[in-house]
């Protein structure tokens, strides 16, 4: 009898240090990534989920509160008024508390995100936009296996005509001489090609839509870019580009396209066969020209000084001067940088 008494009190003597324990490891503070710190910063835009201030301290705060869940669905961006109230418990009024921190942070993300989409596609009446080239080796592909819905009626009309193929790859071979350069837009009538233009620009903006680029000037410090960016991550750009021609094969022109601030650049080539227009060709991505760009990253190198980021461009084209004002993000030379000296040990 004794022995089970002995037994017993051993038993329940560990389960309740495993409780204590369990307790104890639940609360221990995990440092949070750099990848998912930074990730937070950018899909709240650097601003509140609460009040929608971008002007106060921010913090990275555990909606479960418990610090060692830095699962990117538990942490919410605050600043450091509502951070205090998320630990304050009020009797007689609404407190901050887990479910409606969670809602916040799922409202504002989905307007950030909204309201990125629109400033990167949307333009408007005075400043439309106008995509003018396109890398048809990978755009194709790329509207396919993000599962857009590109079988529209243009689509149809394409295909019944035999310029594209069900892979949304060109196939036409008629004749066109209205333009000094060859170009993949030569292969049809001008009417088709204005078509297959528009086509194009639809499926971009819906491509656009769905696997949300980056916009590369609202992390253009080398410590965001190295956090979020990896190689096949699409970004967005708008601004200024430098074109150099580097050489003619058969009348189709090879050029670079590069720009560089605050020692971060971007560099890759273009291609005059995908270009739509003679415009295009010799005016608006020649010297130096403000585009309207998505590429994809193809690699990063860290030098010295200079960090290079090897693009492809995808599409490329002119207008939406509302963007600036549109996107909800504070974009390089506009920006207070001050919170990327965050401390970890901060966040709650």
């Amino acid at each position: 009898m004794m022995k089970n008494n002995i037994l017993s009190s051993f038993f329940y003597t560990c389960l309740s240090f495993l409780l204590v324990y369990n307790n104890i490891m639940a609360k221990k503070r995990i440092k949070i990534p750099n990848i998912t710190a930074m990730r937070i910063f950018y899909k709240s835009a650097k601003t509140c989920a609460v009040c929608k201030n971008n002007n106060k301290p921010l913090f990275i705060h555990h909606i479960d509160e418990n610090p060692s869940n830095n699962n990117e669905e538990n942490l919410i961006l605050i600043c450091a008024e509502c951070h205090n109230e998320a630990h304050t418990k009020h009797d007689y009024s609404i407190n901050l508390d887990n479910k409606r921190l969670l809602f916040f942070k799922t409202e504002w993300e989905k307007e950030i995100k909204e309201k990125s989409i629109n400033a990167m596609i949307k333009g408007d009446v005075i400043s439309p936009i106008n995509w003018t080239y396109f890398n048809f080796s990978i755009i194709p592909k790329s509207i396919i296996s993000y599962g857009i819905d590109y079988k529209n009626e243009k689509y149809r009309y394409l295909l019944e005509s035999n310029i594209i193929n069900k892979e949304l790859e060109i196939i036409s071979k008629e004749n066109n001489k209205h333009f000094d350069k060859k170009t993949i837009f030569d292969c049809v009538n001008i009417n088709n090609a204005h078509i297959l233009k528009s086509y194009f620009e639809e499926q971009v903006n819906n491509l656009i839509s769905v696997i949300m680029p980056y916009e590369i000037d609202a992390i253009w410090t080398k410590k965001e870019i190295m956090s979020l960016i990896n190689p096949n991550t699409f970004v967005y750009h708008n601004g200024g580009m430098y074109f150099k021609s580097l050489y003619d094969e058969n009348g189709i022109e090879t050029r670079k396209i590069h720009m560089q601030a605050k020692n971060i650049r971007i560099e890759g080539l273009i291609y005059t066969y995908y270009m739509f227009g003679l415009s295009s060709i010799i005016n608006s991505f020649k010297r130096h020209s403000n585009i309207i760009g998505l590429y994809l990253v193809k690699n990063i190198i860290c030098e010295k000084k200079c960090m290079t980021l090897n693009v492809t461009p995808i599409v490329l084209g002119s207008g939406n001067l509302t963007y600036y004002s549109q996107t909800p993000f504070k974009l390089r030379d506009k920006r207070d940088l001050s919170y990327l000296t965050w401390d970890n040990d901060m966040d709650g």
